[in-house]
């Protein structure tokens, strides 16, 4: 059988006279793919709620009880909507994420900036063309609480370590 090739938004497969293999090969791939793109959505959604309710707890500081009601609050409406991953702990992880990495959305490729639409396109650290690989969610969880608490931390890569 001929060798053919196929490639499409980075899934890449090449024919081969073995269906079994080919098909397995197909599936493996955009198995790949699709938790790749899962976790770079997750990665800037934890972020872009992050900013958001930094930007609401006046400019990115907090004011005493004002702050913890609102969190709490918050947390409880989006745990009604979309169930687990919004409690008062994960808000303000995520809040933590937003003010160690405030230029995460520099790092986003064009291509999928465009496919986020306004809501990245228009944030203030979004202006830049610069182009990085962002580091799923659960890597960027791990990096902040020893940065939040001003841990000494190995030296973070300069390209994909949460948009830095």
């Amino acid at each position: 059988m001929d060798e053919i090739q196929h490639s499409n938004d980075g899934l890449t497969f090449q024919a081969t006279d073995n269906l079994l293999a080919d098909a397995g090969r197909i599936i493996e791939g955009a198995q790949v793919a699709a938790a790749r793109s899962l976790n770079i959505y997750l990665t800037l959604r934890n972020w872009l709620l992050g900013e958001r309710i930094a930007r609401e707890l006046l400019g990115g500081e907090e004011r005493g009880s004002y702050g913890q009601r609102l969190v709490r609050n918050l947390s409880d409406e989006l745990t009604k909507r979309y169930g687990k991953g919004f409690d008062n702990s994960s808000l303000s992880k995520y809040v933590k994420f937003y003010r160690l990495f405030p230029q995460i959305a520099d790092s986003l490729s064009p291509q999928l900036r465009n496919s986020l639409g306004k809501g990245i396109a228009d944030t203030p650290s979004a202006q830049s063309t610069q182009q990085a690989e962002v580091l799923p969610w659960t890597h960027c969880r791990e990096l902040i609480t020893p940065l939040a608490s001003g841990m000494p931390t190995r030296r973070l890569p300069r390209r994909g370590a949460c948009g830095r």
